[in-house]
């Protein structure tokens, strides 16, 4: 949050939704809110879900989306927003898993989707498919990613959940081993395989996009 807290002024809301966090972290957010820096929101919710309640408590005309429990926003944030005024007003611009995207567009493709996993693939593909959707055309590093510290059980359940909503946002057994690190390949090809089966036992429907 201080990374956050240390790039952006007063024109910038901040909106947290925590899914109903037990290791101090909704304690630290109370705080920021109670002192006003933040919007809390506390609901059990996937990250799909978390997104939308978000930006359905935002009244911004800009969303940038992405940032999320272990990141550290980087200071190159501020080049990204001024290449997106600069070149790329009106659309959404994309860079690595953090987007700006207008409130307008954000609209019109009906928001973020009830996903546990991928659910800014899904936002992203959908944004594409009406020729509003731009990528940055070089690298830049906006965040760092941090580590969060799960159980054995957390992990499996979190792997497994993430092959149900591959599925569902198109991706095949293969692309989710190739998109994994090496040594976790069989592992990732077990649990797609798995969840490959169970969508289709329960005729689980994957999304269409243009």
């Amino acid at each position: 949050m201080e990374s956050i807290f240390n790039q952006l002024n007063d024109s910038f809301e901040i909106i947290v939704c925590d899914n109903c966090s037990t290791d101090g972290s909704r304690e630290i957010l109370q705080e920021y809110a109670r002192k006003g820096r933040i919007k809390l929101f506390v609901q059990r919710c996937s990250r799909g879900k978390g997104r939308q309640i978000a930006f359905e408590n935002s009244t911004g005309r800009y969303i940038v989306s992405g940032l999320d429990t272990d990141d550290r926003l980087q200071p190159a944030f501020h080049e990204f927003l001024s290449i997106y005024h600069n070149d790329h007003e009106g659309y959404m611009l994309s860079a690595g898993t953090v987007h700006i995207v207008p409130r307008q567009i954000v609209e019109e493709i009906g928001g973020w989707r009830d996903l546990k996993w991928g659910e800014d693939v899904d936002f992203h593909k959908r944004a594409k498919s009406l020729g509003r959707q731009h990528e940055l055309e070089y690298p830049l590093v906006l965040v760092e990613r941090g580590h969060n510290k799960r159980s054995l059980i957390a992990r499996v359940s979190e792997m497994y959940n993430t092959s149900l909503c591959c599925y569902r946002i198109g991706k095949s057994v293969l692309d989710q081993v190739k998109m994994s690190i090496w040594f976790y390949r069989p592992i990732v090809f077990v649990f797609a395989a798995c969840a490959l089966v169970e969508c289709r036992c329960r005729h689980v429907q994957r999304f269409r996009y243009p």
